[in-house]
């Protein structure tokens, strides 16, 4: 089993796009990953994509901490960086998600 980061479509926004083309250039659509997995001779036993519930579970308590230091560390890149990610995630989270996967090697 893995987990892999996906467009949920196939004409994100260009904001989005150009942002994960920068963190995570191999990015394609679950379709195109189920098609990498049978080429790389796996069988897909099934996949589904992370719920919406359990990224607010993360992004949620990551924003009350990210408000909590920011003052305390305003010049900081990494502070700036999880800025960025949340707000993509607040703008365009409907556009990617992460997808997992399960896998059998064939018989």
């Amino acid at each position: 089993m893995f987990s892999d980061l996906v467009w949920l479509t196939d004409s994100p926004a260009a904001a989005c796009q150009q942002y994960w083309q920068q963190q995570y250039p191999d990015m394609q659509t679950a379709a195109q990953r189920r098609q990498l997995i049978k080429k790389s001779g796996y069988q897909l036993v099934g996949d589904f994509t992370l719920s919406e519930l359990a990224w607010q579970q993360y992004y949620q308590p990551l924003a009350t901490q990210l408000a909590a230091v920011s003052a305390q560390l305003p010049d900081s890149t990494a502070l700036a960086d999880i800025k960025r990610e949340l707000e993509m995630y607040q703008q365009y989270h409907t556009q990617y998600g992460y997808q997992m996967f399960v896998l059998r090697l064939p018989q």
